[in-house]
């Protein structure tokens, strides 16, 4: 098959607004509100593979009939030409190579029907990783970011979800094309952070860098790297640089890549364990601001903590368990454009602590008719936080907030919809936990008028001094 080159490697680390499903997917940033993505030296997939034929019976459907492609960043394309095919590749890996496997099918012009799902096999064709969306999940391509630990033969498989997923039924066709790349990682290039010992202590931290594109509102970088024992600690610092238009806080969002070599969601990128504690700390390392456990089964993997421009450690943690066969983490951090901030000050109480002194949201336009209202509150367990909204007729509301599982030191944050009179809307209330994110869905009003969101939060963790909250009220017809 002929081969198309595209530009050197980088990630797709962009805000995530569209779901999985393909459609579209506001809360699934932790109510994040839209900003400009950041803009990366790769640019998607701008034409469709013109000279994929059927491959029919005879192609490369099996192991034995694995076509060797190269790992370079040559994209090969292929196509799922009769339903329930699954085509296989192989190529020669080298150990300690870190390799960016990824798949072009949702930004083919015209856009592919195939919605991908790769897998990646050893010499023994014993599976390693496996993955359905890449996240954070812009579209439905897929993406494995792997460390090789042998040299040697390894394959990867291409089908479409449906002959993938338990109860699809499998489809295929002239329409499901794709392209694959296998690539290499370069460490050394700018925004590429390669986990480097010794950088235990905050003295040892590593620079972070950022991809060279983008602004000072937009910034990505990519910090990939292997746990050498089971208490070992990596240490990376970073700057937050002043935003562009001059806003104090900046949305700073690092994305821990899932773990495990198979995964009923389809996103497993084959490290043998997760990530243990992952935290956002002063210059120093002495005050922790923001942090996650992601070892649990019913972790967050995002740690997203508000931050103020100037100088921070990113420090990464072993989880409390043996060391694997092959350890290793993968992190895609943005740097982005905050909420609207609260006007009370952090720290502060009685400025919309009522109905009456509620602080009116500004909406933002989402597009397609869609309209939100965001804030970044700061709490404190004495504090309330009333912010009014408006609804229009035949409208549902739904509220996403972002706090303990983003890594705040926020605890019990409750979130409740309410009317001109206080009262609380039918099942509009709800609180934070370490297990479950905090969502209202299509909660009914009285009609068209002023709401209200009410926040309150009752704890803070020990030793975690950050107490942000970043929240989003959608109102929309269902």
């Amino acid at each position: 098959m002929r081969r198309r080159s595209v530009p050197s490697l980088v990630l797709g680390l962009t805000l995530a607004v569209a779901g999985c499903d393909g459609g579209t997917n506001q809360q699934v940033d932790a109510a994040v509100q839209e900003d400009a993505p950041p803009q990366f030296d790769r640019t998607p997939g701008d034409a469709p593979p013109g000279d994929v034929l059927p491959d029919g019976a005879g192609g490369n459907h099996s192991f034995e009939t694995a076509e060797a492609i190269a790992v370079s960043s040559t994209s090969t394309p292929g196509v799922i030409s009769a339903p329930g095919n699954v085509d296989y590749y192989k190529f020669e890996g080298t150990a300690g190579d870190w390799i960016h496997i990824h798949t072009e099918a949702a930004t083919l012009i015209p856009a592919s029907s195939c919605d991908t799902v790769i897998t990646l096999y050893d010499q023994a064709q014993v599976k390693l990783a496996n993955d359905d969306d890449a996240r954070p999940a812009l579209n439905n391509d897929s993406e494995i970011i792997y460390l090789l630990k042998a040299t040697g033969t390894y394959y990867v498989t291409v089908q479409d979800l449906t002959s993938w997923k338990v109860g699809q039924v499998p489809a295929g066709g002239s329409t499901y094309k794709y392209s694959l790349t296998v690539a290499r990682i370069d460490v050394n290039k700018q925004g590429v952070v390669h986990d480097t010992e010794p950088n235990d202590t905050a003295a040892q931290a590593q620079a972070m860098t950022y991809y060279p594109a983008g602004s000072t509102d937009s910034r990505a970088a990519l910090i990939i790297g292997a746990f050498e024992t089971q208490d070992d600690v990596a240490v990376f610092a970073f700057n937050v640089p002043e935003h562009d238009g001059g806003v104090a806080e900046r949305n700073m969002s690092f994305d821990l890549m899932p773990w495990g070599n198979d995964a009923v969601d389809g996103n497993a990128y084959g490290s043998t364990t997760p990530l243990g504690e992952v935290s956002v700390t002063d210059p120093t390392g002495a005050t922790t601001i923001a942090r996650i456990d992601n070892a649990p089964t019913d972790a967050t993997t995002k740690l997203a903590p508000a931050l103020a421009p100037g100088d921070y450690l990113l420090w990464v943690k072993h989880p409390a368990t043996a060391l694997g066969s092959n350890d290793f983490f993968v992190i895609k951090v943005q740097l982005r454009t905050e909420n609207p901030p609260e006007a009370e000050a952090p720290g502060a109480t009685g400025a919309n602590d009522t109905p009456g002194t509620a602080e009116a949201l500004a909406p933002l336009d989402l597009g397609s008719g869609r309209r939100g209202y965001f804030v970044l509150a700061h709490l404190i367990p004495a504090d309330v936080d009333y912010f009014s909204f408006s609804v229009n007729a035949g409208e549902r509301v739904s509220v996403s907030c972002g706090a303990a599982r983003s890594g705040s030191g926020l605890r019990w944050l409750e979130a409740s919809l309410r009317n001109a009179s206080d009262a609380v809307l039918s099942g509009g209330t709800v609180t934070d936990a370490l297990s479950q994110d905090l969502r209202l869905s299509d909660i009914t009003t009285g009609g068209t008028g002023t709401y209200y969101l009410r926040l309150q939060s009752s704890g803070q963790a020990s030793g975690v001094t950050g107490d942000f909250a970043r929240c989003a009220v959608y109102p929309a017809v269902p």
